[in-house]
């Protein structure tokens, strides 16, 4: 028990630390890639996202991603949104669909 609890104080760290974003809520699937991948992966809720990954929503796929200080960015279906930079200087490029913040 005391393993999963420090992954999780681990992973509740690594989400609040510059240059990082958390996975909220989302529904169905969210696809990324990293800046450096050449695969498309899907990701989990509580997933720590960094610069330059790229997101995806699908047709009846919606995601929430949590910032720092309780900021937060909500993808509708059908979206592509590359995180160009994080907290504290945060620049997402929004390549097509929707976001809400």
């Amino acid at each position: 028990m005391v393993v999963v609890h420090e992954a999780r104080r681990h992973e509740a760290r690594l989400a609040q630390a510059p240059g990082r974003l958390r996975v909220g809520e989302f529904r169905a699937a969210l696809a990324v890639r990293g800046a450096h991948d050449d695969t498309i992966s899907y990701v989990e809720r509580n997933a720590v996202l960094r610069e330059g990954d790229t997101l995806w929503t699908d047709e009846k796929s919606v995601a929430e991603l949590e910032l720092e200080r309780g900021a937060w960015v909500r993808l509708a279906e059908q979206t592509k949104l590359e995180l160009v930079a994080l907290p504290p200087s945060s620049e997402l490029r929004l390549w097509s669909g929707s976001v809400y913040c």
